[in-house]
């Protein structure tokens, strides 16, 4: 954006229409997620330690595997409770996973993901990132995820 190309990321416009939306944690809020998405024509899938098939017919989505999840989400959007079982939750072999292209959301807790891991990620270019929340808030002017 500081060069002028704040449209080069993802080309001159990236649709949702038909693309599928991983939410990682069907809570209240992600549970309202994957009903915006859906509203937008997304395909929603979701996954959490504690997600049961009962509650993910209910809000509309299909539940998959953490793995699948990663791997097949053209959008990943992060909704989880900050707490020992999610510390850390997002690792380098779940980003790995992911499209060329894709985009990881998260508004949810920065701990979630392993930031050394999401760096290297985001510096090989293979995905990009929405993040509203980090590891260290606020945000050092000096932090490689400003760049």
């Amino acid at each position: 954006m500081r060069a002028g190309m704040w449209h080069e990321g993802m080309g001159p416009g990236f649709s949702i229409d038909k693309k599928r939306l991983g939410v990682l944690g069907l809570g209240n809020i992600g549970a309202r997620v994957a009903a915006i998405g859906k509203a937008f024509g997304m395909e929603c899938v979701a996954w959490s330690q504690n997600l049961t098939a009962d509650k993910a017919v209910a809000a509309r989505v299909r539940l998959v595997s953490k793995e699948e999840l990663f791997a097949a989400s053209d959008v990943v959007t992060i909704h989880l409770v900050l707490g020992e079982r999610t510390r850390g939750l997002v690792r380098k072999e779940d980003l790995a996973r992911m499209k060329p292209g894709a985009v990881l959301v998260n508004t949810s807790r920065g701990p979630i993901i392993v930031e050394p891991d999401l760096l290297e990620v985001l510096k090989a270019g293979k995905i990009h990132a929405a993040l509203d929340v980090y590891e260290r808030e606020p945000l050092p002017a000096d932090h490689p995820l400003r760049k």
